[in-house]
């Protein structure tokens, strides 16, 4: 490694906070700097006329190889080959924070802060290959390997929370269950699908009955309480093509594609049955209630999917004036 040590880029290369080595046509490392022996605590010793892919055998050896090809017959240096994390998240497997045996790593050392990981996370890199170019020809190529595991782990981070948000402006924060803005946005898709197509849709609207009265006799965290075990029992009911969504205060909207008129009755009377035979088990308190129900279908004298929410409200207030804890289908 004396060769190199001597020039001045290579003194850089010993200051960078990146790993840099160099390897000749035989893809053995003349060129080894401080940090990556500070991170993979193997010295310059250690590696010193070793082949690239016996000091990291995991390294993908057939694509490396094409690209040092690339770079052998080049006259230009530069020409560059590189590749990022988020196409590969390592070529050079490593930890991401520096090895503690490592004679470099002194103990008094301030750490980065891509350095606050658990040791057992892998570095994510990006990786460059510069040819060294002498007499026209290309004698060496050097390998600039960048720590992206900072980068990529904030980047994830915020893909998670652009996720999170996303789900929020969709999801009723109590039940989650699609909000009424959604909700309304997936019926009419569904509705303009059963008119393109000529597929049944029904729709279920769904009231809990008498609701106010358990707000005042038990309390309104235990009629948040009621709503949130009750929706989940419904959603056990239906099939995960089902669509249901918090369409106002104890007022819920389920759509069932590809379900006619006859199939979305007996829904929403398994429904009814199923709320009036479980109750919600609050504090000491059991806690009984019932929903009436709106049927509806797809018809084709609806002239779009707002029809369709009205024809099951009608027949949500028939329900109600039947005495409620019941359905009623309108077509």
């Amino acid at each position: 490694m004396t060769d190199f040590n001597t020039n001045l880029s290579c003194n850089i290369y010993h200051a960078l906070k990146q790993g840099v080595m160099i390897i000749d046509r035989n893809h053995q490392i003349c060129f080894w700097n401080p940090y990556l022996a500070k991170y993979t605590g193997l010295s310059e010793e250690d590696v010193s006329g070793q082949s690239v892919f016996d000091i990291f055998p995991t390294a993908p050896k057939v694509w490396l190889k094409r690209k040092f090809e690339q770079l052998w017959v080049t006259t230009d240096i530069n020409d560059v080959v590189e590749s990022k994390w988020e196409q590969r998240q390592f070529i050079f497997k490593m930890p991401a924070t520096p090895n503690n045996d490592s004679a470099s790593h002194s103990a008094n050392e301030v750490l980065q802060p891509d350095d606050a990981l658990s040791e057992d996370v892998v570095m994510t890199q990006n990786c460059y290959f510069h040819p060294i170019i002498n007499d026209n020809s290309v004698t060496h190529i050097t390998i600039f390997i960048e720590n992206a595991t900072a980068e990529s782990r904030y980047q994830q981070e915020l893909i998670n929370t652009l996720k999170q948000l996303e789900k929020a402006k969709r999801i009723d924060a109590l039940t989650e269950v699609f909000n009424r803005r959604y909700w309304e946005q997936r019926c009419q898709e569904e509705f303009e699908r059963s008119y393109r197509y000529n597929q049944p849709l029904a729709l279920l609207l769904l009231d809990f009955d008498h609701f106010k009265n358990i707000n005042d006799e038990y309390g309104h965290q235990a009629g948040d309480s009621v709503l949130q075990n009750q929706v989940q029992h419904i959603r056990s009911l239906l099939r995960d093509c089902d669509i249901v969504g918090r369409y106002g205060g104890e007022e819920f909207a389920i759509l069932l594609p590809l379900t006619d008129a006859s199939s979305a009755a007996e829904v929403a009377e398994r429904i009814c049955n199923f709320v009036q035979a479980h109750p919600t088990h609050y504090q000491s308190a059991e806690i009984h209630t019932t929903v009436s129900i709106g049927v509806t279908a797809y018809q084709a004298k609806y002239s779009d999917y707002e029809a369709m929410i009205e024809a099951a409200a009608s027949a949500l207030y028939q329900a109600k004036d039947n005495g409620r804890n019941t359905s009623v289908l309108v077509l």
